[in-house]
């Protein structure tokens, strides 16, 4: 292991609230002490016009070390006010869909929440599709090194639009409360939104054979995510599909709001992040909203 992995136990993050010890490690482990202690780089090239597999370790670890971290601070951000709301308060044990969720970014930000925060007594069962085996391969090691039990997870490694999918979500487990995509619409949708049509059919499918009378659906982006690709995270949360239609009014965080994250940086100097700049504020824009059945 380089210097990334001998600082780790440096962070002070843990220590002051930022994070928790058990969602640190279990970050830790999940690098299969291949973090490097430099930026690495040129994972997303500019004017690809195209979003990159993850068809390797080496990209799956890049990522994990470049943006989990930043994304951590996003989707804890959404989750929490979720979580600390009103709408789960009926739940002793929430099932979670997650859907193209990369190297559990999810479960790991629930946990964290869960850790830091003793009061909330609820469990949530988490299950994540995600077609990168080396993704599943960390969530693997998320499943023998967390110590949170309010948190369990299960994998489907799948491809979003996979024939098999629905087969496998209806056998599963159907009645999810809460159906989250964080960071996932632009792989599922296309840089310039070309799967739209392919998206919606695929999503009024898994709601097909959903058996929850209600679920949340929550959508999570960072700030560089396109006015198009904002514009149709409205669109998802508005219509009425084959069984279910939106209950109320989308709740919306942003556009592009500030997250106030200086953590970022001990996380940078003592753990994992690795970016090539130095920003302390990340951005998020949410959509949640509760779909009924009709």
């Amino acid at each position: 292991m380089d210097s990334a992995g001998a600082n780790a136990t440096n962070c002070p993050n843990p220590k002051h609230g930022h994070c928790s010890k058990n969602v640190h490690n279990i970050l830790m482990d999940m690098g299969q002490d291949e973090l490097k202690s430099d930026f690495v780089g040129d994972l997303f090239p500019r004017d690809s016009g195209h979003y990159p597999e993850f068809d390797t370790k080496a990209k799956c670890i890049q990522y994990l070390q470049e943006y989990v971290p930043l994304h951590l601070a996003q989707i804890t951000y959404v989750l929490k006010k979720i979580i600390n709301g009103a709408y789960f308060n009926k739940y002793n044990n929430v099932n979670v869909l997650d859907l193209a969720g990369g190297p559990a970014t999810v479960p790991l930000a629930i946990s964290r929440i869960l850790d830091n925060d003793p009061s909330i007594k609820r469990c949530f069962d988490i299950t994540i599709v995600e077609k990168a085996h080396e993704f599943n391969v960390m969530h693997d090691i998320f499943r023998g090194n967390n110590h949170n039990q309010q948190v369990t997870l299960k994998s489907c490694e799948i491809d979003f639009y996979d024939k098999g999918l629905v087969d496998i979500i209806k056998k599963n487990n159907p009645s999810y409360q809460w159906i989250i995509l964080s960071n996932a619409l632009v792989p599922l949708l296309g840089i310039n939104l070309d799967n739209k049509d392919r998206f919606n059919l695929r999503i009024n499918q898994l709601f097909q054979v959903f058996k929850a009378p209600a679920f949340l659906l929550t959508l999570i982006e960072g700030g560089t995510i396109s006015r198009a690709h904002r514009n149709y995270m409205d669109s998802i949360c508005e219509t009425n599909y084959a069984l279910y239609m939106p209950e109320k009014a989308v709740a919306k965080i942003g556009p592009n709001e500030p997250i106030d994250s200086p953590w970022l940086l001990n996380c940078k100097k003592h753990g994992i992040y690795r970016t090539a700049c130095d920003c302390c504020r990340p951005n998020v824009n949410s959509r949640y909203v509760i779909f009924k059945r009709h």
